[in-house]
């Protein structure tokens, strides 16, 4: 079970704007308490919140006490001017309890929103089993859901926050007000996943979504690659590939894939990208041969540089598919459980993606490779993805 609250951290309000009669008057949501803004329970929307079958929410001030539901999502908002001061920086916290018979915590992130006025919302993620149970602490845990609020904010601009989380097979998008330009490409891309809970709850909709996508219209929430040199390095006939400069489907959509820095001690590369979940992981890259000679007379393979963090899932579920192709037509296929890497969390992994060799007499065009997983409706995450390399072919391979 789970208990919650909402509080905003911030520097004393400003005066309340007064009403006709001349008294001040404060929206009896917000209450201030401590240099924060107290939200409680009962002005927050909470789906299901309803339904005693899943949630119990206190009379008047108390907390609102979590059941159970596949579909976590809890949103609120305030007008900013009349409660934020202009200019000022603020920090959104829900407080939570984990009760000793809470379950459902330790396999799946909880996700945390917030979008002030026409601005890109901005997401963190956290894990709530981090702490014992029956204490009472506050979320983001290591981060903080920071914002600004702009000197140029409208009475009639709101703040806007939430926390949610997927059920298996679930897609989540907080509806809150009007999108942002940068938002709408989303709202539109995604409006028709939602229709019910029942489709929520098995949704196919990013899977549909990604495999309608032309290539002309991969942008917006996807990665694309940057091809800078600085993505691509040769260390003694070895080509690292940074993920950077690989095309990653939802890449560019926080929800699923977040970009981290990587210690000088690991890699070669600054960036590495974390998959969070999705249900339809793509991942492909290319090597210009004109750029980058390779020896004809020696066969290549190529390898994904991987890491399973301990909360790793879905790996078990559905076979990875790796593919690669030659400027000649020539195309290599195969299939790989990924579950017994999750084992080795600490580790980076090099896992096997094929092999190519190429004709003397046409070192032009592009080597094509890629993993992908996208005929079942599997969800999984939990990696990071540092990269590719390529490298010649060994006497003796050994490919677990």
């Amino acid at each position: 079970m789970l208990s919650l609250f909402l509080l905003l951290k911030a520097s004393p309000p400003p005066l309340p704007p007064k009403d006709d009669d001349g008294l001040c008057r404060v929206d009896p949501v917000p209450k201030w308490e401590n240099d924060t803004w107290r939200i409680k329970p009962r002005a927050l929307e909470i789906i299901w919140g309803g339904d005693p079958r899943y949630w119990n929410l206190s009379a008047g001030e108390g907390p609102a006490e979590l059941l159970q539901v596949s579909w976590l999502e809890v949103t609120g908002q305030i007008n900013l001017s009349r409660f934020l001061k202009k200019g000022k920086e603020y920090m959104v916290k829900f407080r939570v309890e984990l009760r000793p018979d809470s379950f459902g915590w330790g396999n799946c992130p909880v996700y945390f929103m917030v979008k002030v006025g026409e601005q890109t919302r901005l997401w963190k993620k956290a894990y709530l089993n981090l702490k014992s149970y029956g204490q009472v602490f506050d979320v983001p845990i290591n981060q903080n859901l920071t914002f600004r609020v702009p000197e140029s904010c409208s009475s009639e601009d709101k703040l806007m926050f939430g926390m949610g989380r997927l059920g298996l097979g679930g897609f989540l998008d907080f509806g809150l007000g009007k999108p942002s330009a940068q938002d709408d490409f989303l709202y539109r891309k995604y409006k028709s996943l939602q229709t019910s809970l029942d489709n929520i709850t098995n949704c196919t909709g990013n899977r549909n979504q990604a495999a309608a996508m032309t290539s002309g219209e991969i942008h917006g929430p996807h990665w694309t690659g940057e091809h800078n040199y600085e993505y691509f390095t040769n260390v003694n006939g070895v080509y690292h590939i940074s993920a950077k400069a690989l095309r990653i489907v939802w890449g560019n959509d926080p929800r699923f894939w977040e970009w981290i820095k990587l210690s000088k001690d690991e890699s070669c590369f600054e960036i590495g990208a974390e998959l969070i979940q999705v249900n339809w992981m793509e991942v492909t890259g290319s090597l210009n041969l004109e750029k980058f000679q390779l020896d004809p007379l020696k066969t290549y393979e190529i390898f994904y540089v991987i890491k399973f963090n301990a909360d790793a899932f879905g790996w078990r579920s559905s076979p990875i598919t790796f593919e690669v192709s030659t400027p000649e037509g020539k195309k290599s296929r195969n299939e790989r459980y990924l579950e017994h890497y999750t084992k080795e969390n600490k580790n980076w992994n090099e896992i096997y993606g094929g092999e190519f060799s190429l004709a003397s007499s046409n070192l032009m065009g592009k080597i094509e490779f890629g993993m992908k997983e996208v005929k079942t409706e599997w969800w999984k995450g939990g990696i990071v993805l540092e990269g590719v390399k390529i490298r010649p072919k060994l006497l003796i391979a050994n490919h677990n």
